[in-house]
């Protein structure tokens, strides 16, 4: 049994789970486990969903999601499986809560809302039930849910190498982007990496290098110089909606526009702000929702 320190429980926790986006993507092979190893960078984006959590003595953990057109049952939803292995691993005896979850990063989008989600959710349901988890027994745990949950425990700019749960903390300078979704389309990870991969091409000598770079530097023009993503080339040729949207950040004045895990979300980097809120509108005439934020560092918006 974990001994824990003793922690006051507050009656509501309200948290913001912010969403990612993969400034570089590299899929190096297939593993025994079935996963696959990557090299990837990722930074936080001011895009976040909202989740308040509420204790319920002899009661069950009830989730309720709004805001998302998809249907997410308790059995498969993360906050619900971040519960209970956290009163699993600590012996929780009365495990009971009522989470609000309010969606906003969408579903099937390549931002890392689900996992986001998870990460909070550890946090929240330990203070909830007055635990004092280690940082080490907090990761150990977001492993076991997914390969981005530890990221997003982490915090900030972070290289990740194996399935994605290596993480190397990078230094990084904030920047603006515009993120929008193709409307109707979204992509499974699963499928990506089933169907998308055998389309892709060779990351370039030396562009990881030069996007660390860029990004602990603060060069803008740097940055969008060294995108890369391994998915790009496979998605775009299954979902031709992605590349068009590609096509209409860059003539609206974007530095540059990339897909964001395996999509379906697609980002544009800008200058500044102006640049960015410019973009934006000019995407929005196009009748599709996107929103203007600050990526690279943890920002509340």
């Amino acid at each position: 049994m974990i001994e824990l320190q003793s922690v006051k429980k507050p009656d509501t926790i309200e948290l913001k789970a912010f969403a990612k986006i993969n400034l570089y993507l590299e899929v190096l092979g297939k593993r025994a486990d079935g996963y696959h190893d990557i090299r990837t960078v990722m930074v936080p984006l001011g895009i976040y969903d909202t989740l308040s959590f509420t204790e319920r003595p002899g009661k069950q953990i009830e989730i309720e999601v709004k805001g998302s057109p998809a249907k997410i049952t308790t059995g498969e939803n993360l906050v619900f499986k971040a519960g209970r292995k956290l009163a699993e691993a600590f012996q929780v005896k009365d495990p009971g809560a009522k989470v609000l979850l309010q969606k906003r990063i969408p579903m099937g989008a390549g931002l890392g809302g689900g996992s986001s989600d998870a990460a909070a959710s550890l946090g929240g349901f330990a203070r909830l039930w007055g635990l004092n988890p280690s940082p080490t027994q907090m990761h150990r745990l977001a492993a076991e849910l997914g390969s981005d949950v530890s990221f997003f425990l982490l915090g900030g700019a972070a290289l990740a190498t194996g399935r994605g749960e290596n993480l190397t903390r990078v230094p990084a300078r904030a920047f603006w982007v515009v993120v929008a979704q193709p409307p109707g389309v979204t992509v499974s990870t699963a499928w990506a990496y089933a169907n998308a991969l055998a389309e892709r091409s060779q990351a370039p000598a030396g562009r990881l290098e030069a996007l660390l770079d860029a990004l602990a530097a603060g060069d803008v023009k740097g940055l969008a110089a060294s995108l890369y993503n391994d998915f790009l080339m496979g998605v775009e040729k299954h979902h031709p909606q992605i590349k068009d949207l590609r096509t209409l950040m860059m003539d609206s004045g974007a530095l540059a526009a990339m897909l964001s895990g395996s999509g379906s979300a697609v980002y544009a980097i800008c200058n500044d702000e102006t640049q960015a809120n410019e973009v934006g509108k000019k995407i929005a005439h196009a009748g599709i929702k996107n929103w203007v934020c600050v990526a690279g560092v943890n920002c509340d918006v």
